[in-house]
């Protein structure tokens, strides 16, 4: 951690893999004295590395026989990016440490990135955005329709007609003041401009507005192809209406959806972790703390445990353990005589059994610390129950005296 700054750029390092899919990592050590361990980690780009392996090859009489079953193994790095297998600075493998998103294409040797599923739903989505505003810049503007009355001119000259009062409109008059000039300058009809159409029903020239366009406002297409980006990238649709309320995870609020964005984030936590790994892995070997049979053995139990950002997992737990408990409440009258303790702790409460030897070790070790007392009336973390109640001190000899107990100062004596 200390030499990735994971505590600083653990975002940007994160956002690299996630979007490129692969990270890669030159581990730098000292060779007059590797035990030392790891002295540096070089960023390099996906881009410009390839691990490539193939068959030795030997040169006997001028031609090539290959050794069968016998592969080398090496990262090639150019820093122009990888055009052939050929060019490049050959890199040992045990000196890379790389993670990648697990995803391959369907010949399994390029690796895909996380995002892979969402680019086509992204450039779809962008079209989508880019033709609903050609649409509303198109659709937008109200224009008028004028209605020519034609009735008393001929056919041929109706035509020539309405042109000319189009071009009275549309020509523009522009003067130039460097030559003095007088120009006239021709406006074409649009989509955006207004419209004349002849008319020779005798009810005269009239002017009327043509509304703009309808349902401007309304987004489903949109709406649709983000739900599907959102779908692509693992993320609830919840999330996508701004008015949701924010909730803090328990049961009754969580939705299917977010238990499986869950799993998702936790699988993607695994993913990354193999970097880690191999980071580990190096520095054990070369500290001599392990050898490379030992790391195999060891790594199956290595875990990495990672901050969580809601309270869903804590809360469903504490759910989980109080219905446990409450069947505990409810099977409490029959378990001297159809259940045992043992069926108890590990069928109702789930226990396995170093839980349960950890456990017992643990109570035993807290009676011997006097932090858990060893009476049955006694109240929790070794402190006494209310002193009110008459049998809260019952099996405690060392209980004060009761002033009303018959005999006792202050009580009634004997008869």
């Amino acid at each position: 951690f200390r030499l990735l700054k994971f505590k600083r750029y653990g975002y940007n390092i994160i956002k690299k893999w996630y979007v490129d899919g692969r990270l890669y990592y030159h581990v730098m050590i000292d060779p007059q004295n590797p035990k030392t361990g790891i002295k540096e980690l070089r960023y390099i780009d996906p881009r410009k590395i390839r691990f490539i392996k193939r068959e030795k090859r030997i040169a006997t009489h001028s031609a090539l026989v290959h050794m069968h079953d016998r592969y080398e193994e090496f990262f090639l790095y150019n820093p122009n990016a990888i055009s052939s297998l050929e060019a490049g600075l050959k890199i040992a493998k045990d000196a890379i440490v790389f993670a990648h998103s697990g995803m391959f294409d369907d010949t399994g040797q390029i690796v895909l990135s996380n995002l892979h599923s969402a680019l086509k739903i992204v450039n779809q989505l962008r079209w989508m955005e880019d033709a609903l505003v050609i649409y509303r810049l198109v659709r937008a503007p109200e224009r008028r329709v004028f209605t020519i009355d034609v009735e008393d001119i001929p056919p041929a000259k109706a035509k020539a007609y309405v042109e000319g009062i189009v071009n009275s409109h549309k020509n523009k008059i522009m003067y130039n003041s460097a030559t003095g000039e007088v120009d006239t300058e021709k406006r074409f009809l649009t989509m955006t401009d207004d419209y004349y159409l002849p008319q020779r029903a005798g009810k005269g020239t009239s002017v009327t507005q043509l509304a703009g366009g309808e349902n401007l406002g309304k987004l489903e297409d949109v709406d649709y192809f983000r739900r599907k980006l959102l779908k692509a990238l693992h993320v609830p649709t919840s999330r996508l209406e701004q008015d949701s309320l924010f909730n803090t995870g328990r049961s009754s609020e969580i939705t299917r959806d977010e238990v499986r964005y869950q799993k998702f984030i936790d699988r993607q936590r695994q993913q990354f972790a193999t970097l880690f790994l191999g980071l580990l892995r190096i520095q054990l070997v070369l500290k001599g703390i392990c050898s490379l049979d030992e790391w195999d053995e060891w790594q199956p139990k290595i875990s990495f445990s990672y901050q969580k950002d809601n309270f869903f997992t804590e809360l469903k737990d504490n759910e989980v353990l109080a219905q446990r408990i409450e069947v505990i409440d409810k099977i409490e009258p029959y378990t001297d005589k159809y259940f045992s303790a043992s069926f108890v702790r590990t069928q109702v409460l789930k226990q396995s059994d170093e839980e349960i030897e950890q456990l017992e070790q643990e109570r035993a070790d807290e009676k011997a610390k006097g932090i858990m007392p060893s009476g049955p009336n006694a109240g929790m973390m070794g402190m006494p129950m209310d002193p009110n109640d008459p049998n809260a001190f019952a099996d405690d000899p060392n209980a004060p005296p009761d002033p009303n107990a018959p005999g006792m100062m202050g009580g009634p004596a004997p008869e």
